[in-house]
């Protein structure tokens, strides 16, 4: 029964689709970074292992769980791409759109960043920084040529 539908529900359906959104954002220093995608989703930030020293290693701090929250403030279109086609039945649309968003980035529970970190306020709570970032949205369907 069950593979009777899924062969009634397939047959049903015209055309197939596949789509994939990504957006990476990084600030000039390369200190923050961010990626909203359908592969990953993360918010890194730089911690200086010897804040005091010049040129102090550096470590990268990756956030997967959703422990930090980035809220844009504001977000400027610098440029936007995009093109489409179908050939032999095959569909297919790319757009590209580069934005400078303004952010900020703190702990969901409200606490304090560790002091190590790169670009954080004077209480600790809060990173603000200008970032550049890339989204890029991708899709293919069959099509049929007129």
């Amino acid at each position: 029964m069950k593979t009777l539908l899924m062969t009634s529900i397939v047959m049903l359906m015209p055309q197939v689709h596949a789509s994939s959104i990504q957006t990476y954002c990084s600030n000039a220093e390369g200190t923050v970074r961010k990626a909203n995608s359908t592969l990953e989703n993360f918010i890194e930030l730089t911690l200086r292992l010897k804040p005091d020293e010049l040129g102090s290693p550096t470590q990268q701090i990756r956030d997967e769980e959703g422990v930090f929250e980035a809220e844009v403030k504001s977000s400027h279109t610098l440029s936007e791409t995009s093109n489409s086609s179908c050939r032999q039945n095959m569909g297919s649309m790319m757009k590209k759109t580069v934005t400078l968003e303004q952010v900020v980035i703190t702990k969901k529970d409200g606490s304090a960043f560790d002091y190590r970190i790169a670009g954080i306020s004077q209480d600790r709570k809060t990173i603000e920084t200008l970032m550049l970032c890339e989204t890029v949205i991708s899709s293919l369907w069959t099509c049929r040529k007129k």
